[in-house]
């Protein structure tokens, strides 16, 4: 079983989604994109500012994992 979450993050004022994949028999798989401002504004959870990005996706991996 695979799960997948979206986050959006605003990293110096640039909006970019990062896909987090976790499984039980799967290693975790980190899909970052750039996105438009439009797009971050939809997003749930809404952007937040972060400057240190690899903590955060680390961060969010881990949770999901656990949650798995």
């Amino acid at each position: 079983m695979l799960v997948r979450q979206r986050f959006t993050y605003l990293f110096q004022n640039v909006p970019f989604s990062i896909n987090v994949i976790v499984g039980k028999a799967a290693p975790v798989i980190v899909e970052a994109e750039f996105v438009s401002e439009t797009e971050a504004e939809d997003c749930e959870p809404p952007p937040f500012c972060t400057e240190d990005v690899s903590a955060r996706i680390e961060y969010e991996a881990v949770m999901l994992a656990e949650s798995v």
